[in-house]
């Protein structure tokens, strides 16, 4: 390293249990793969790190993956995926009456959102703790996107080799049987 630069080290991001249980538990649905809640709150306690997602998702056999990107980058990945939401202005308060930001921490107001799925114009999303999908368009997620999103998504499986196929011999040694008796 050069005198005088300075090396940045790039935080990778922990998860509460709270956002960490309603991710696993939210691709799991979609994705048709059983989980345990209790369990996963025993096994992996709070701060949830990168490592222990990675650990969790792989007891799941599901791939996870973290990415710093634009909303865009996010949506040409696979769907549905995590992205990361600044919270929506509501109608009825004084910030969003005259357009000024909240005085609230950026991290205090972020939520995780579901995007299901997408055209060119909008987009279906499931907030965390929405009941159900609203349709926004890219526009305003482009406005409420903080640059964070995560897939979790089934491992590839590996294609079966047909000549290890266990169920065949019996298959075949009953039907021999059946011939000789």
């Amino acid at each position: 390293m050069r005198p005088g630069r300075k090396r940045t080290a790039r935080l990778e991001p922990t998860y509460g249990l709270d956002e960490a249980l309603w991710l696993f538990s939210s691709f799991c649905m979609l994705h048709r793969v059983s989980f345990d809640a209790a369990l996963f709150a025993r096994q992996y306690p709070p701060p949830i790190d990168a490592a222990c997602l990675q650990r969790a998702a792989d007891e799941l056999n599901l791939g996870a993956e973290h990415r710093n990107c634009s909303l865009d980058a996010a949506m040409d990945w696979q769907l549905p995926v995590a992205v990361r939401l600044c919270a929506a202005a509501r109608a009825d308060s004084p910030a969003s009456a005259s357009g000024a930001a909240s005085d609230a921490p950026p991290d205090d107001s972020a939520r995780w959102a579901l995007v299901l799925n997408a055209t060119d114009s909008q987009a279906s999303i499931l907030e965390h703790d929405a009941q159900t999908p609203v349709l926004v368009s890219l526009d305003e997620l482009r406005l409420r996107f903080l640059g964070e999103a995560l897939l979790l998504a089934p491992k590839a499986s590996e294609p079966a080799d047909p000549d290890s196929m266990q169920f065949a011999r019996p298959v075949l040694a009953c039907a021999g049987s059946s011939r000789n008796s």
